[in-house]
C-alpha cells in the first residue's frame, strides 16, 4: 500500500467518517493521546497528523502501538 493512498484515505475518512472508521479510530486516538511521540497532535516518529492517520485503515503506528 502506498503512503500516498494512506494519506488520502486518512484525510477522506476524517472528512467523511463512517461508524466503522470511527470505531477503528477511537482506540487508536486514545493510544496516541498518551504517547510521548504525540506533539500537538502530530506524530514525531512519522510526521503525520494523528487525526488523519488514525482514520486510515491501512496505516500503522510507526512504533507498533496499533
Amino acid at each position: 500500500m502506498s503512503k500516498l493512498k494512506e494519506i488520502v484515505d486518512g484525510w477522506y475518512n476524517d472528512a467523511n467518517p463512517t461508524p466503522e472508521i470511527l470505531a477503528m479510530a477511537e482506540p487508536r486516538a486514545k493510544i496516541c493521546s498518551e504517547c510521548p511521540h504525540n506533539k500537538f497532535n502530530l506524530c514525531t516518529e512519522c510526521g503525520c497528523p494523528l487525526s488523519k492517520k488514525t482514520k486510515s485503515p491501512t496505516s500503522k503506528c510507526p512504533i507498533g502501538k496499533w
